[in-house]
């Protein structure tokens, strides 16, 4: 009896949070998301993730995998040569890397990918630059743990502007050879921001992501303040096109919700080419995906140290696949 035809197989997973996290207007108890494989005849294993975060996402969950089924129905060498641009963001990425995988792109030629150890993975190790948030004596006490870090990203926006301007002033004052990478989320406007980095010295700070609900007003941001910024939220929308901003200094880009890895590669070159750095960033995505960007990272943006920092937040040993 002849082999099966390879074809794309689709799973989903899931892992339980710490915590209830809140993304935008949610409360999720839980990741979800979907593993894509190939078993080519050869017996090699593409395989890749595709996972929409609700709230920052611009599809959804149940958008992605209805377009996800529809790629079931496509032969192997229809989807190792199919056009991405017109799929959504999440579905681009997963595709890509299978195409990249398939090409033996030196992107992912050396990444040890297999179902097998991302089912295997009980204990979730945080990886790249860490990440610090919580209550003022929560962070001091994860920066007194982190004594041999040289640079930490800290989250803004979840106290009231004194009690962070009273955290910055803290770190600065018992840390003071910490650099900083801010994460505002696009929370203040900029009247609060002005307000919550006065007398705060801006040579601790690399630079803020996304501190304005404004981002028209960030040339103005760092004009008022010294202090530079990175797009975040901003390189997700449908319209985004790169602009050297007085006062840029980073892309922090998030691969799977971002599109495919070629527009990846053409953002990082062109922003590059006016002195922008770019940082590839995870969106809590599952061990499996997080080798996938951590391969990424190593190939794309070698001296930048990602933020993989998010396995830390699931419950050891909750991830669980199922066939669909």
């Amino acid at each position: 009896m002849p082999n099966a035809e390879p074809r794309l197989r689709l799973q989903t997973y899931r892992i339980a949070f710490k915590q209830a996290m809140r993304f935008g207007p949610y409360l999720i108890t839980e990741r979800r998301g979907y593993y894509l494989s190939i078993r080519l005849e050869s017996g090699r294993l593409l395989i890749a993730e595709a996972a929409p975060l609700p709230g920052f996402s611009q599809e959804t969950q149940a958008q992605c995998l209805n377009q996800l089924l529809t790629l079931t129905s496509k032969s192997v060498d229809q989807l190792l040569t199919l056009d991405n641009k017109d799929l959504y963001p999440s579905v681009s990425f997963a595709l890509s890397c299978l195409q990249a995988q398939f090409a033996d792109n030196a992107l992912l030629r050396d990444c040890a990918l297999s179902l097998e150890l991302a089912n295997k993975q009980t204990q979730f190790v945080g990886d790249g630059q860490a990440l610090v948030m919580g209550s003022n004596s929560q962070v001091l006490n994860q920066l007194e743990a982190l004594h041999s870090a040289q640079s930490v990203k800290l989250k803004l926006g979840r106290q009231s502007i004194a009690l962070e301007r009273q955290l910055l002033r803290d770190i600065n004052q018992h840390f003071p050879h910490l650099r900083l990478r801010l994460d505002a989320n696009q929370n203040y406007s900029l009247e609060q921001a002005l307000d919550l980095f006065e007398g705060i010295d801006s040579q601790a700070i690399d630079y803020c992501e996304e501190p304005l609900a404004n981002p028209s007003q960030l040339p103005k941001f760092y004009q008022n303040t010294g202090i530079h910024f990175a797009l975040d939220e901003s390189t997700r929308q449908p319209d985004f096109v790169f602009s050297a901003l007085a006062g840029l200094r980073c892309l922090v880009l998030k691969p799977s919700l971002f599109g495919p890895i070629t527009k990846l590669q053409h953002c990082i070159k062109h922003a590059a080419s006016h002195q922008v750095s770019s940082v590839l960033s995870s969106s809590y995505e599952s061990p499996l995906g997080i080798l996938i960007l951590r391969e990424l990272a190593r190939q794309l943006t070698p001296e930048q140290a990602p933020g993989l920092d998010t396995l830390t937040s699931f419950e050891p040993g909750s991830l669980r696949l199922e066939q669909l």
